[in-house]
């Protein structure tokens, strides 16, 4: 383990590193997906300080991180983006809880003074068949946040196309998604 970087440290008042580094594809596989750079740790302090505690308290409701920080080896092997901002520690997946994924991305997008990179609503198709639909929010320690928000859909082959918020239809529309594959 890197100096420095404990497995089980606290990143904010409300959240810790374990709820970022959770994933059932790196246990199965016993991928050590912490952080390995202070520079990392330091890009989850802040999104958590800057993004998610700011969200969770003008929300009013608990944030759920569905993924967070990814090492370089997990990312690839799940099919994300070579550039993700989860392998740099700048990025989550959350939901909020008692609030559809859909009315909390308006919610937020709402908010000017919410320093944030990329809000984006995503709408990804399971294997199953069934549409689930989570945000995507980052932000930007070392560079200007760009305030960007979008909507990802995402096909079961993983096969992404970003659009506009509601440039494909409602939310769960699964037209919409199969139009991706």
């Amino acid at each position: 383990m890197t100096e420095g970087i404990s497995a089980r440290m606290p990143l904010s008042p409300r959240f810790g590193l374990p709820a970022f580094t959770r994933s059932d594809t790196a246990e199965k596989l016993g991928l050590y997906n912490l952080p390995r750079e202070v520079n990392q740790v330091e890009n989850l302090k802040a999104l958590c300080r800057q993004v998610l505690e700011p969200v969770t308290d003008k929300l009013g409701r608990e944030v759920r991180i569905l993924s967070g920080f990814r090492c370089a080896t997990l990312n690839r092997l799940i099919g994300e983006p070579a550039d993700s901002q989860n392998m740099l520690g700048e990025a989550a997946d959350i939901l909020t809880r008692g609030l559809s994924a859909y009315d909390a991305a308006f919610t937020i997008a709402a908010w000017g003074d919410l320093p944030f990179d990329r809000l984006a609503l995503v709408h990804r198709t399971l294997r199953s068949g069934a549409v689930a639909s989570y945000l995507h929010l980052s932000h930007r320690r070392m560079a200007p946040n760009r305030h960007r928000v979008e909507t990802w859909f995402i096909a079961a082959n993983g096969r992404r196309c970003d659009s506009g918020v509601l440039a494909a239809g409602e939310p769960g529309d699964e037209k919409a998604l199969r139009h991706v594959a």
